[in-house]
Parts: structure tokens; sequence; C-alpha cells
């Protein structure tokens, strides 16, 4: 009889023994489930910060760009080709997307005055970032020239 209840005791601390380990193994388990499901999102929240530097980059270098195509046109040639206000599409780069508008913040008209100040915005999408960037342009010699001391960071959409 004795022999029966020391097997019995030991089938108990076996089944014991297997909950323990089972309830470890799931803890375990979902640990690392959890640390997978960190990183991923760590991945995705670097490469979208990553995107945000690229497109600000871009639209920074864009109003640099912008300026160079334009005062190439011709001296106040691009007063009439382009409208206050009005975006313009540049071609697609492989995720990069620039778009830039001019805008008369005296009276809204480009081509009435080619002696008064224009600001630029360039705007940069890169991935699913997106940044704008604008800076005050003089025109007294007909030629865009920055005015550096006006540059800013404008809202993003």
């Amino acid at each position: 009889m004795v022999l029966r209840r020391q097997s019995r005791a030991s089938l108990k601390q076996r089944g014991t023994a297997y909950v323990l380990v089972l309830a470890i193994t799931t803890l375990l388990v979902a640990m690392g489930v959890a640390g997978v499901m960190l990183a991923r999102q760590n991945l995705k929240r670097s490469d979208l910060y990553v995107q945000q530097l690229q497109a600000a980059e871009e639209s920074r270098n864009g109003l640099e760009l912008v300026s160079y195509r334009v005062n190439g046109l011709g001296v106040g040639l691009w007063r009439s080709i382009y409208t206050s206000g009005g975006w313009v599409n540049d071609s697609p780069a492989g995720q990069l997307t620039l778009s830039y508008m001019f805008v008369d913040e005296n009276d809204g008209d480009l081509a009435d005055d080619p002696a008064q100040d224009v600001r630029l915005y360039v705007r940069a999408d890169y991935g699913k970032a997106t940044r704008i960037y604008s800076m005050n342009f003089s025109a007294t010699t007909g030629a865009l020239v920055a005015q550096p001391d006006t540059f800013r960071q404008e809202l993003t959409p």
C-alpha cells in the first residue's frame, strides 16, 4: 500500500510539473510574439521618420531648383506663365513628387508688377511623408533673388 501512495504522489508531481512547464512555455511564447510585434512597429516608425527627413530635405532643395528653373526662363517671363496660388506638379521621380506654387502676397496677381516680391512654396511628397517649405524672393531686377531670412516650414496637411 505504501508503494501505491508514492506512485500517486509522483503522478501528481509529474502533472504539476507539466502544467508549470506549459505555463512557462506559454509565457515565453507570448513575450516573444510581443517582442516581434514591437520590433515591426519600431521598424515602420523609423521608416516613416526617414521618409519625413527625406521629404524635408527635398522640399528645401526644391526651393533652389525651382528658383533656378524660373530664372532660366528669362527676366520676368515667369510672371506671365504662372498664376498666384496655383500648384504646379513636377514630374515624379521614384517615391518623390515635387509641387510648387508662387504667391503674390501683396495683391494676388503675379503679372501686374514685375518688382513685387513673391513667396515660393515647395511641397515634397516622399512615400507617406509630406513637407512644405516656403521662402520670399525679391524680384526687383526681374530675376528671383532669395531672401534667406524668410525661410519657413509650413504646416503640412
